[in-house]
């Protein structure tokens, strides 16, 4: 899988895992996928990832701080290199893996749904 299809799966994911609806697909990919994918029994991924999206508050603007929705990752497996935060911003974090690599990420929305 080249990174542009799974930058797509990956933004796709946390789509669904915030609750919105992936019907529309603006890369196109041209496969479907679910948000519980069977998973082979047998599947070790080289690098293993926990993402987490949390509500946070940062100052964009002058004036009152915005509200966002901050992406916090943690590598369970795997080099730490794979995954960079960010410093000071809601963006990011930004994943690096070497192509052939298989990657699992753990997404958990701790966003409430109002």
């Amino acid at each position: 899988m080249d990174r542009r299809k799974f930058m797509g799966y990956a933004l796709a994911g946390a789509g669904i895992g915030l609750g919105g609806v992936a019907l529309w697909n603006p890369l196109k990919l041209g496969r479907s996928f679910s948000a519980r994918p069977e998973i082979s029994p047998d599947f070790e991924p080289d690098v293993d990832i926990d993402l987490r999206a949390r509500p946070a508050e940062i100052q964009i603007f002058p004036g009152r701080p915005t509200r966002v929705q901050r992406y916090f990752a943690k590598v369970l497996q795997g080099s730490p290199e794979a995954v960079q935060e960010i410093e000071g911003s809601y963006l990011g974090p930004i994943f690096r893996f070497k192509k052939g690599q298989k990657v699992r990420i753990r997404f958990t929305s701790e966003i409430r749904q109002v």
